[in-house]
């Protein structure tokens, strides 16, 4: 990882996001509140974290369900067997807890604990987060109201994502503007497949272009897939091969539809 990659990136991103969500343990979200109040990349996680939570409960129209069906999950709920409570307060330990084996003392620690859970599509959405540094997703979910199509689509997408940005074997990589430090694309790759997060390219003429992403190996450049920024800020490329296969990656602009043999036009490189 190169300096500039490590000076857009905290190691406690993620940690960051479910404690927007409100998804630690009391230990862990202690520990990640005071990281907060000195970490900007932190703290524009958060506040990232926050608008994809109101973009997704916004997402999807609520309708109420019929009354059968509401009276038939009721009674299913109270038929249900629950845990008996204790009856004798006087048994119940008051006072500080004391720590035992399981409490989480360090962020090292609760970034270790985490990544031994399965991931939740909040988890994987933090993930999605961090690959975004923190400067923006860029979900653009439409009402339900106005295009129910077009919702459907970008819900579709958005679900590529995180199921890419969730894979425990994905590789996460900044890649820089040819010509600056600044971070242009934030990609995620897996065996077969990627998740684009455009940071700061143009959106393309959908006619005339479209962006190319390329995987830089001992050789010539290979085209991994394509893609166009049209608002949204994410996209999901699928390809075939492996990531082991390279050592960096590309992104470039093209014309045409399709991607050519080698990049005429890079707009972003970063290495792995």
């Amino acid at each position: 990882m190169n300096t500039h990659q490590k000076r857009l990136s905290c190691e406690n991103q993620e940690l960051a996001a479910a404690w927007a969500w409100k998804t630690l343990e009391p230990a862990e979200e202690a520990l990640i509140t005071g990281h907060l109040d000195g970490c900007a990349v932190c703290q524009a996680v958060v506040a990232q974290a926050y608008e994809v939570g109101a973009a997704l409960g916004s997402a999807v129209e609520q309708e109420e369900p019929p009354a059968s069906l509401r009276e038939s999950l009721l009674a299913k709920v109270a038929a249900e067997p629950r845990a008996q409570a204790p009856v004798d307060p006087v048994s119940t330990p008051v006072g500080p807890v004391v720590p035992t084996a399981t409490n989480v003392h360090s962020l090292d620690a609760a970034r270790v604990k985490r990544s031994g859970r399965g991931r939740t599509w909040l988890a994987a959405a933090a993930a999605a987060i961090v690959l975004a540094g923190g400067t923006g997703l860029g979900v653009g979910f439409v009402n339900a109201d106005r295009d129910r199509d077009a919702q459907a689509a970008k819900v579709s997408q958005l679900s590529q994502i995180l199921a890419v940005a969730g894979d425990p074997s994905a590789k996460r990589i900044a890649l820089a503007a040819k010509d600056s430090d600044k971070q242009a694309v934030a990609l995620v790759v897996t065996d077969h497949s990627a998740a684009v997060l455009s940071n700061a390219l143009n959106a393309n003429d959908t006619s005339k272009n479209i962006y190319v992403v390329w995987g830089i190996g001992g050789g010539q450049p290979v085209p991994l897939g394509t893609f166009d920024v049209n608002g949204s800020g994410s996209q999901p490329v699928s390809y075939s091969g492996s990531k082991e296969s390279y050592r960096g990656y590309a992104v470039s602009i093209e014309n045409g539809r399709t991607a050519p043999a080698a990049p005429s036009t890079v707009v972003a490189m970063g290495f792995a």
